[in-house]
């Protein structure tokens, strides 16, 4: 049901099993596998849609990877109402491979405490949750040397906040509160948050009691909530000296533009003429990215009626065909590049708390995004690789006049790693259950959490983390 917040009064109080802080995709989808046996408070500090207003709670300062700095990004790669960034997002869904959870002795840093195959039936369940299109292959031309062919999916659910509120409305075991802002978690030993303090929009502030208390608040204000908690001199809470540490992106953008000489009239299912959203693409084998020592970088092809300039046209391409040995006739396609890259986990990378403060007194988020030489080596190395690859068919020419070192500081709006897991609060923020470190009743879910970021699009596995961290307490409660 929704509360009306209107009707609370100031040191109000509320009880639940399990307090939600956060309605966007792990939140919901935490909320929706506990609404059956829990009885749950989910909080979210925007309205049914979005507003300017509570918008502006996003804005902060980053320092992108070239050293630039943006007042845009943290406010644009975010939305502040029901259902979150997961109402705007395309609804692109792919599964990290084995080797994104598995030591990388090239990558400081990477690995998890957990297994694909431990993860491997959640993304079965996520599957269902998240309304997954599933496009097979349609091609008798497989990918080009070096390469595999990576299926992405479509979810349906392209608005988790329009798919999922009425639902919500009608479910008495789900109280819903809509533009509460957390102000800080209260604890009265030290390792159980006994309530989280919440200002509502009439600026009455209340208080939430639960048994566990999950951040689902995505992976900028996940850290900053700890940020802020463990910054109060009067708070004896302490979650550690990694809060924040590990940020990572997506780094996005156009690698150029591929000319395609069809006189072989072969198909390759990863070339994209329909338009709208690329769902085959390519990225090197893990073997390559080995002998390499890069990350994952992977890339689509959407078809494209004009090339730029400094792209042959069909009338300059005499010599080329000659070249590729093609005779002097073949019809001509021409295709956007684009790229989506990995970032490495790096501790300089970090969300910190700036001295300037919102509306409510808080101190906002300040962001030092860093990638740098693996990442622009990542780049240069697999557009040429896939220029090598792609002409060895005879068929194909890339033309490229990208910049890696400024190109790694376009972005995907995906972030990740602020209170990674581990197994150990030396080397991350929550245990491999999602626990926060020096507490009994803290999880943390979502992007936050995780501890390598591959070339998979992160909400299906943040729809998979949250299942697995239902599961949990399931099992929890069935042995006490």
């Amino acid at each position: 049901m929704i509360i009306d917040t209107n009707s609370l009064k100031n040191d109000s109080e509320l009880q639940a099993d399990i307090c939600i802080l956060g309605a966007g995709a792990a939140g919901i989808s935490l909320a929706l596998q506990l609404k059956d046996r829990y009885k749950i408070i989910l909080i979210e500090g925007g309205g049914h849609t979005q507003d300017a207003s509570t918008q502006d709670l996003y804005n902060g300062l980053t320092t992108l990877p070239n050293g630039t700095e943006s007042r845009v990004y943290l406010s644009d790669t975010r939305r502040r109402y029901f259902g979150g960034t997961a109402n705007v997002w395309a609804g692109i869904c792919a599964e990290f491979s084995k080797h994104d959870f598995e030591k990388k002795e090239w990558v400081p840093d990477s690995g998890w405490p957990i297994s694909f195959e431990q993860i491997k039936p959640y993304y079965e369940r996520a599957a269902e949750t998240l309304d997954l299109e599933h496009l097979k292959p349609q091609t008798n031309a497989g990918p080009p040397d070096d390469f595999e062919l990576i299926e992405l999916k479509k979810s349906n659910v392209t608005s988790f906040g329009e798919r999922h509120l009425d639902s919500f409305k009608s479910n008495k075991n789900i109280q819903v509160l809509l533009e509460a802002n957390v102000l800080q978690l209260h604890s009265t030993n030290q390792l159980d948050i006994a309530w989280a303090s919440i200002i509502l929009k009439s600026s009455v502030r209340i208080k939430i009691k639960a048994k566990r208390f999950v951040l689902c608040l995505g992976g900028i204000e996940n850290a900053r909530v700890l940020l802020n908690t463990q910054a109060d001199t009067k708070s004896a809470l302490k979650f550690g000296s990694n809060i924040g540490k590990f940020f990572m992106e997506h780094s996005f953008g156009n690698a150029g533009i591929l000319l395609r000489l069809n006189s072989k009239k072969r198909d390759f299912g990863w070339l994209n003429r329909a338009g709208g959203l690329s769902l085959q693409t390519l990225a090197l084998k893990h073997e390559a990215q080995k002998q390499k020592q890069i990350l994952q970088c992977r890339f689509h092809f959407s078809k494209v009626q004009k090339p730029p300039e400094g792209v042959p046209h069909e009338k300059d391409i005499s010599t080329l065909l000659r070249t590729l040995g093609q005779g002097t006739e073949a019809t001509t396609e021409y295709f956007e590049v684009g790229y989506l890259l990995e970032n490495a986990p790096k501790s300089e990378s970090r969300v910190v708390l700036d001295e300037s403060r919102d509306k409510f007194g808080l101190r906002k988020p300040r962001l030092f995004w860093k990638a740098g030489d693996v990442e622009v080596k990542t780049l240069e190395q697999s557009i040429r690789a896939l220029s090598t690859s792609l002409a060895r068919t005879g068929e194909f020419r890339l033309f490229s006049s990208l910049t890696a070192k400024n190109a790694i500081s376009g972005w995907a709006a995906h972030h990740l790693g602020t209170t990674r897991m581990s197994t150990n609060v030396k080397d991350g923020v929550v245990d491999p259950n999602c626990l926060v470190f020096g507490t009994n009743n803290l999880f943390a879910c979502g992007s936050s959490v995780f501890c390598t970021g591959g070339h998979a699009n992160p909400t299906f596995t943040i729809v998979a983390l949250a299942m697995r961290l239902a599961d949990h307490f399931k099992k929890l409660d069935a042995v006490s």
